[in-house]
């Protein structure tokens, strides 16, 4: 047993949350550091929720796994940091936080956030002009929203819709499922989501933008020892080709084309780095 404990140092073991999104990075990760090192790489996907997998970086059971900025200012932080809402802020809070206190590298966002959102069909969007929350006031006729009970009672859901933007929606509260096929019936015409959810893309929604920064910022990027990039400092340079890449209409078409198409998170992975020339055919 006492082996298993020192995994050679040719090998990373990159693990993830649970769900297709993490898998699509950590493979996007695999396929870039094996492309541009001899390392090897193994995967580990749905290895578990946050703690899980924070706590197995710490002890060394795992190397790298994605983790979103909002996440360690919100949970991982013991001394938890007063942030606005403003990314780049949160980021560097979420950087600076996580480096002192774990001596983790948190390595530079990809584009899109991983928060609530506000979505409506495209149809709608397309007919009232929609392109930020702030629009819906503009709305004429009556529209009725779908909320889930806990986004229809946080300060930054509905509540926040009702104060920061002044919107006061019909809403009927129902569970997460509910809510696309409210929405594809017609039975409402708004309703909350997570940004990057394969239902955006399978339900031709459009996520409106959080112009008054209700949301707290979710941006995603490596996390890692700082004992691993003095090993092998070439992963930064190398992880952070995705740094401003991966819009979240694109992160949701390849959650999609995972969670409902079953297609493999490593094809997926794949043919995204191929389509913004990181990897080669």
């Amino acid at each position: 047993p006492i082996i298993a404990k020192m995994h050679t140092s040719d090998k990373l073991v990159i693990a993830g949350k649970l769900g297709p999104e993490p898998e699509i990075l950590m493979n996007m990760y695999k396929l870039l550091i094996e492309d541009q090192t001899k390392l090897k790489v193994e995967v580990k996907p749905n290895f578990g929720k946050t703690n899980f997998l924070y706590e197995a970086l710490k002890k060394g059971d795992i190397d790298i796994y994605p983790e979103f900025s909002g996440t360690i200012t919100e949970s991982l932080l013991k001394n938890k940091p007063k942030v606005s809402h403003e990314p780049e802020e949160v980021y560097e809070v979420a950087r600076k936080g996580i480096l002192e206190q774990d001596g983790f590298v948190f390595l530079k966002p990809m584009a899109y956030q991983n928060t609530y959102a506000v979505a409506v069909p495209k149809q709608l969007a397309e007919a009232e002009k929609l392109t930020k929350i702030s629009d819906l006031k503009k709305v004429n006729r009556p529209l009725k929203a779908g909320f889930t009970l806990e986004f229809n009672d946080r300060e930054d859901g509905n509540k926040g819709l009702q104060s920061m933007y002044g919107l006061q929606l019909d809403v009927a509260t129902m569970e997460p499922a509910l809510r696309y096929q409210a929405i594809q019936s017609g039975d409402i015409q708004v309703t909350d989501a997570y940004s990057t959810d394969a239902e955006i893309s399978r339900y031709q929604l459009k996520v409106l933008e959080d112009d008054k920064q209700l949301f707290p910022p979710y941006q995603g990027a490596p996390l890692m020892k700082q004992e691993l990039l003095k090993k092998h400092p070439e992963l930064e340079g190398i992880l952070n080709q995705l740094a401003g890449k991966i819009s979240e209409e694109e992160m949701s078409q390849m959650n999609f084309e995972v969670g409902a198409n079953g297609r493999p998170a490593e094809e997926v992975a794949r043919e995204y780095l191929v389509k913004i020339n990181l990897l080669k055919q």
